[in-house]
Parts: structure tokens; C-alpha cells; sequence
């Protein structure tokens, strides 16, 4: 990054002219959070991608031992939520833009990943809203309801309204508790090693799930529900809620 200095003052100041130095080098007071928000954001951003990665990485599986769907259109509903999680950040990153920001958004996105984790616990764990199990010997299973497939449907929705609002927000709101440009380059190196390391957790839940059975995949959703960062974000709330956010709008 290029610099300049000042005459006046001799401060760094970036080529758009923002301050690269930290206001207490330049003899004045801190107004945003700074580093120690950093552990709150990296907790949530490793709590978002388990959450993410239990709900999701076994879907086919899940679709076609649970619901009885075929495995061909178990494989396309897969692909088409994968890829709605991966586009539904863009609209969500719009609204925080162009309407309340990125406060606002993020911990309403928190908010819809509990519900979310919570409906596809109850998809799990509640015989009823799962179709009979296979009896031995016969030539076709019971296929699910209506309801039933609406349900899980509820809760993939959900999943997706989460990723929309929270995915690609975070990274906005937490450069945004650094005043110097240099700090907020580091914030977002370790952003993405933090989002790309969540996707790890991915690997390790889809192999500890890939040959659990059915009181496992309970268990193994529900430890997917804790960790969700809509019950580990109150603690990074309340701390850069200390701090000045701008609400107004989410741009840096």
C-alpha cells in the first residue's frame, strides 16, 4: 500500500487518504473496538460454519434414510440449497447496505441459525415429523407427508436466511472497530483464514456422521444446534455494543 506523509504532522496516511497509523500513535483516543472484538467474530465465524456444516452435510443421507427420497432427488435438492446458501449472502449484504446496516442484519441473521438448528433437531429427534421407518422385507418404504418434507423445508429456509445475513456481514462489521486501514488489513487476513478453517469442521462432521445411526444423528445434530452462533454471538454483542457501530450503513 502506498503512503504518504504529512507536513504538518508527518502522519501515514494510505492513498485514500484514510490514517494508517492507530489513534493512540497519533496522540488521539480509540472510538472503536479494536482486537478485542477479533475472539468474539472468530467464535462466531467457527460456531456458523459447524452449525452450517450439521444441518448440511449430510443431507442426501439424511433425505434419502430418513424421508425415503430418492437418491437422484435427494442429490438435486442438495445442490439446489447449497447453492441458494452460497448466493442468499448477496441479497444479504444488499439490505444491510442499502437499509440498516450490518449490526441490525447480523444479529437477526443470529437469530433465524437458533431456529433453524432448532427445527432440524426437532426433524431428528421427533418421530412424527419423519415418515415410518422401512420394514424389513418390503418393496417400498412409506414416503413423507406433505407436511412433514414442509418442516424441513422450514428449516433450510431458515439456515439460508441465516447465511444471508451473517455469512459476509461479519467481515464488514468487524473491520468496521478499527479506525487505522493497516489494522483492518490484518482483521481481514484472519477473517478468511477463520471462514475457510470453519469449512474444516465440514470434513470432520460429515465423516463422524457417515456411519452413525439413527440415536448418533440425533446427537450429532443437536451438538450441531449448540454450536450455533446465535447462542455464542450474545457475548460478542455485548462487547463491540460498548463500541460505536455504524447502523446507518454497512460500508467500510
Amino acid at each position: 500500500m502506498e503512503e504518504e506523509r504529512s507536513r504538518a504532522g508527518g502522519a501515514a496516511v494510505a492513498v485514500d487518504g484514510e490514517s494508517l497509523r492507530r489513534p493512540e500513535e497519533e496522540g488521539g483516543r480509540r472510538k472503536k473496538g479494536g482486537w478485542i472484538t477479533f475472539p468474539f467474530m472468530a467464535v462466531s465465524l467457527l460456531a456458523f460454519g459447524l452449525s452450517s456444516a450439521g444441518a448440511m452435510g449430510n443431507l442426501v443421507v439424511y433425505l434419502v434414510k430418513e424421508y425415503h427420497v430418492p437418491s437422484v432427488d435427494a442429490a438435486q435438492i442438495s445442490t439446489i440449497v447449497s447453492g441458494c446458501i452460497s448466493v442468499a449472502p448477496v441479497a444479504g449484504a444488499i439490505v444491510a447496505d442499502a437499509f440498516f446496516g450490518c449490526f441490525p442484519v447480523v444479529a437477526v441473521a443470529m437469530v433465524f441459525s437458533v431456529l433453524a438448528l432448532v427445527v432440524f433437531t426437532l426433524t431428528a429427534s421427533v418421530r412424527g415429523l419423519r415418515p415410518a421407518a422401512c420394514v424389513p422385507g418390503a418393496t417400498a418404504c412409506e414416503a413423507a407427508t406433505a407436511g412433514q418434507m414442509a418442516v424441513l423445508y422450514a428449516g433450510v429456509f431458515l439456515l439460508c436466511v441465516s447465511s444471508a445475513g451473517a455469512r459476509f456481514n461479519q467481515a464488514t462489521m468487524g473491520a468496521d472497530q478499527f479506525d487505522a486501514a493497516a489494522d483492518r488489513d490484518v482483521f481481514f487476513n484472519w477473517y478468511f483464514i477463520f471462514f475457510y478453517g470453519s469449512a474444516l469442521s465440514d470434513l470432520v462432521l460429515t465423516t463422524l456422521a457417515a456411519g452413525a445411526d439413527e440415536g448418533a444423528y440425533r446427537l450429532f445434530v443437536a451438538v450441531a444446534s449448540c454450536c450455533s452462533p446465535g447462542i455464542a454471538y450474545p457475548a460478542g454483542v455485548g462487547a463491540v455494543g460498548l463500541k460505536r457501530l455504524p447502523v446507518e450503513q454497512c460500508d467500510l
